[in-house]
């Protein structure tokens, strides 16, 4: 069923559908960002992120690992990803990790604390993909050059997590 997004204006217009090929993508990213999530080093990495200080910004720092290596992976495979498939398939992500952690007893996230570390990771994981690409970098995935949108960042993940490309 078709939601209500709003526009750049603040208008509010009718989401369409995602259609065979973007929904496929969609649940590739998810199917990908879990098996990063949960094999062993990746499971330990953010869990070290969300109980080594601060909760929320560490589930953020682990959204924006996360997410910059699915992006990089899938930009060294050639593979375009739509900045909805980033934003939409990293907030499913960011709600399993935060599961994860709560599970594991290392913090027990508020919807204040889901809701303000989401939009702190996002931020950031846009902030430096921004960052990249005006330092020189290549365009995002499915941005035209010089347009301002998400892409691969560089986010510290203490060497935990697998390289680009073996996902």
């Amino acid at each position: 069923m078709p939601g209500l997004l709003k526009n750049r204006q603040g208008q509010q217009q009718e989401a369409r559908p995602a259609d065979d090929a973007e929904q496929a993508g969609y649940e590739d990213f998810v199917k990908k960002g879990l098996s990063l999530i949960h094999n062993e080093g990746g499971m330990r990495a953010m869990l070290e992120l969300v109980g080594g200080g601060n909760p929320v910004e560490g589930l953020a720092n682990a959204l924006v690992t996360v997410l910059t290596r699915l992006v990089d992976t899938a930009k060294a495979q050639g593979v375009l990803l739509e900045q909805d498939v980033i934003l939409q398939g990293g907030s499913e992500l960011f709600l399993e990790m935060a599961d994860l952690a709560e599970e594991a007893g290392v913090h027990e996230f508020s919807k204040d604390e889901l809701k303000a570390s989401l939009a702190f990771g996002l931020q950031l994981f846009t902030q430096m993909s921004q960052e990249k690409q005006q330092s020189g970098q290549q365009a995002a995935p499915g941005q035209a050059p010089g347009q301002a949108a998400p892409q691969p960042a560089a986010a510290p993940s203490r060497g935990l997590l697998p390289a680009p490309g073996a996902v």
